[in-house]
């Protein structure tokens, strides 16, 4: 049952044989994987080795990776359902055009038609967020008369541009 994540196999007993020098399956210099049980019973005690050689091991080493089986453990996951629900989830992107430090008397006094200066132009990039996250930077612009923001580069996790 444990190795049928990693490739089905058959076990059959074929044979049984108490004394090592007459079972003759390998040679002396193959590499072998050596796994050993202990073995208790209520009149016997004892191991058990089950020795397979590497060249059996060899086909289907690559599934017995840790990564894997992980990525085979994670198949049975919720991913791909998980995946495609979150592809229809609304997210907020918030464009930042700039930013200004005004006082406290300076907003109570503002009316219709005041212009607030901010700290970038036209031509500067503008800071976009994913709910709150920083994703990316892009150029604010107009396309067929509705506001829209170019996207120049993915924000790296550490505040840099890629």
């Amino acid at each position: 049952m444990a190795w049928k994540v990693v490739d089905p196999i058959n076990v059959i007993l074929k044979k049984t044989e108490v004394k090592p020098e007459f079972v003759h399956l390998a040679s002396p210099n193959d590499l072998m994987v050596v796994i050993v049980f202990g073995v208790r019973g209520s009149e016997f005690s004892g191991n058990l080795h089950i020795c397979i050689p590497y060249l059996m091991l060899e086909p289907i080493k690559d599934k017995l990776s840790s990564k894997y089986l992980r990525e085979k453990d994670m198949e049975h996951n919720w991913r791909a359902q998980l995946e495609t629900l979150l592809q229809d989830t609304p997210v907020t992107i918030v464009a930042e055009l700039g930013v200004t430090t005004r006082s406290v008397r300076n907003l109570l006094d503002l009316q219709i038609d005041d212009v607030i200066q901010l700290n970038t132009g036209p031509e500067d990039l503008v800071n976009l967020t994913v709910d709150h996250v920083p994703k990316f930077v892009g150029y604010p612009g107009i396309i067929k008369g509705n506001r829209a923001v170019e996207i120049a580069a993915l924000r790296r996790k550490n505040g840099g541009e890629t």
